[in-house]
């Protein structure tokens, strides 16, 4: 069991790192008071996090293949765009991200 976490995080990072990211920026804006320092963590989750997620969904769409996948590179984009640094604008990448991982664990 514990090999086979481990063998998850090491090929599917961005959703362990979005959760980190995630909780490491309502610390600062919650119980240190840095909202500031809370927004700048969150855009760099979500940047990092979404990265991955628009390349591939653009690779797909490229090819004709048009899916779920759409509606989470949107979600991300317009996150950015907006500065929306609420759990509403961060949630789509590690989620995107962490549901990719377990289908392909589901899968195999």
């Amino acid at each position: 069991m514990r090999n086979n976490i481990r063998a998850i995080l090491r090929e599917n990072p961005v959703p362990f790192l979005g959760v980190i990211g995630l909780l490491s920026g309502a610390v600062l804006r919650f119980a240190m008071a840095r909202p500031d320092s809370a927004d700048i963590v969150w855009l760099i989750v979500l940047v990092v996090g979404g990265a991955p997620t628009i390349l591939k969904t653009i690779q797909k769409m490229l090819k004709g293949n048009f899916a779920a996948d759409v509606v989470a590179m949107l979600a991300i984009i317009t996150a950015v765009l907006m500065h929306e640094m609420t759990i509403q604008g961060i949630m789509p990448s590690p989620v995107y991200s962490g549901m990719k991982s377990f289908n392909s664990q589901v899968a195999q």
